[in-house]
């Protein structure tokens, strides 16, 4: 098969800069056409088993099957993707078209016969009025699950806007009739040894719909998949809101009015709605001494802390370090030192050398939620539940975890430039753990991000580490939730 001699001259142009990508990096360099022609593939590819890479000046390159290498499945819906990007791109004009790159993240399949997971990221070069010129780089995707489907994320490389590629899968996750009557007799309580009996089906095949079934209810926790893609594309749908200037803004009293809130449980005492104790419990009793020159009212119930290492994790010219409180409390009335209940000094320490006899000034406490010297216990702070900073966290975990580096460094980098930090150049999963703890202290997402990240599972503290089937990441179901339902069964482990 051959290609027209200007698409020939056009590659010329690019080949030199492929086969700079292709030296600086353990990735595969392509440049191809609309035809599926190919003009360059380098040695790279030899990664991933590919040792059947014909020579770049012999005639075997352009007709190169390389779509050949991917699941048959995954290739079914690539197809299907790339004519929703052909068509957006198409509807663009020739120089504009050049400005956007897509990236997919597929199984490839080595000499082997066997399928591990790339990212393919593309870009086109040059567009003429029935063909084009493409840049391909493969490389080997960081989440390696067999259970992910095709993944695609489109990237204005000008802008940093994200274009979502949507995909209709209705039929896809719609349960079969068989999967119906395993759910219904599953719900009744039979187990699958008695399911396979009414049904005249192995055990073997009941347990395998059943696990159809949980895949179908997109329960990560349960069945190990990830729904990353759909986390970007929930995360597009959101509209409307902004990084406050001020990382304080949202733990105002008046914090109703704050542009970044997206969801927030409302105080106000003039209204009849009161409470946001949580952050009066944390203080020392003579904490009000501090917020108050009569030291009235300003109850605090001194029961929360965090744990050692929190405070000095952050780093000094992080703003947000000041959403906790350690060192010495003076008084608001002349300046003197406040003392605790035995008369010594109320000096918040970050160490707590026992935990189950702590001291009452050991631990830094929470001091996120502005306070006024009216206060009395409840605050009219609204409590809030979710921000636009943790849209992008989303944003740039699931970016992250997709093999996206560079735009999940755009949406991290945003979250720290707020907290007057420097930009990220280069992320991992560490690092990103570690912005989702000091971005959203005392805001109740820890659990959950220890839990997504593996760390919560390991020893820290005063915690041992979970047993080895980390039944913990569920919580038991209440034995009286228990007996009022006997369909229901308790979570493993418990």
């Amino acid at each position: 098969m051959s290609t027209s001699a200007s698409m020939e001259i056009l590659a010329q142009k690019y080949i030199p800069y492929a086969e700079m990508l292709a030296k600086i990096g353990n990735n595969a360099v392509f440049i191809v056409d609309k035809n599926e022609h190919y003009y360059f593939i380098s040695d790279k590819f030899k990664l991933f088993g590919y040792d059947d890479i014909p020579q770049n000046n012999s005639n075997e390159i352009q007709d190169y099957p390389l779509k050949r290498r991917i699941h048959p499945d995954d290739l079914a819906m690539k197809e299907l993707i790339d004519e929703k990007i052909y068509e957006f791109l198409s509807s663009l004009p020739k120089e504009e078209q050049v400005q956007y790159k897509y990236i997919y993240d597929y199984r490839g399949m080595a000499t082997d016969g066997t399928y591990g997971r790339v990212t393919n990221e593309m870009q086109r070069l040059e567009v003429t009025d029935d063909n084009y010129l493409a840049l391909g780089i493969i490389e080997i995707a960081p989440n390696q699950s067999e259970n992910l489907p095709v993944r695609v994320q489109m990237k204005h490389c000008i802008t940093g806007e994200i274009i979502p590629i949507k995909i209709e899968e209705e039929d896809a996750f719609a349960l079969t009739p068989r999967e119906k009557e395993i759910l219904t007799l599953a719900s009744q309580g039979f187990s699958s040894k008695e399911i396979a009996e009414k049904l005249f089906i192995s055990t073997y095949t009941v347990n395998r719909h059943r696990q159809n079934i949980r895949e179908k209810f997109n329960a990560e926790s349960l069945i190990g998949t990830a729904h990353w893609q759909d986390c970007l594309d929930a995360c597009d749908k959101i509209s409307g809101y902004r990084l406050t200037a001020d990382y304080k803004e949202s733990f105002k009293i008046k914090n109703e009015t704050s542009p970044e809130i997206i969801f927030a449980i409302p105080y106000d005492h003039k209204q009849g709605t009161s409470g946001n104790y949580l952050a009066s419990m944390s203080y020392h009793y003579n904490q009000k001494y501090v917020f108050s020159p009569e030291g009235s009212w300003q109850w605090s119930g001194n029961g929360i802390c965090a744990q050692p290492g929190l405070y000095s994790s952050f780093e000094e010219k992080d703003v947000r370090r000041a959403s906790l409180l350690i060192g010495q409390q003076y008084s608001a009335k002349d300046g003197s030192e406040v003392l605790m209940d035995n008369g010594e000094p109320l000096n918040y320490t970050e160490e707590i050398k026992k935990y189950t006899d702590a001291l009452q000034n050991e631990g830094a406490r929470l001091n996120k939620y502005e306070w006024s010297p009216t206060d009395m216990w409840e605050r009219d702070n609204d409590w809030v539940l979710m921000r636009y900073a943790e849209v992008l966290m989303m944003q740039s975990e699931a970016s992250f975890r997709l093999g996206y580096t560079q735009t999940a460094l755009d949406y991290i980098n945003q979250v720290r430039k707020r907290a007057a930090l420097e930009p990220l150049t280069t992320l991992s999963l560490e690092a990103l753990d570690n912005e989702w703890k000091h971005e959203f202290v005392f805001e109740g997402l820890r659990r959950t991000t220890n839990i997504r990240f593996g760390t919560f599972f390991k020893a820290w503290w005063n915690k041992e580490a979970d047993p080895a089937d980390m039944h913990t990441r569920f919580f038991p179901i209440p034995k009286e939730e228990l007996d009022k339902n006997p369909n229901l069964v308790q979570n493993t482990g418990y």
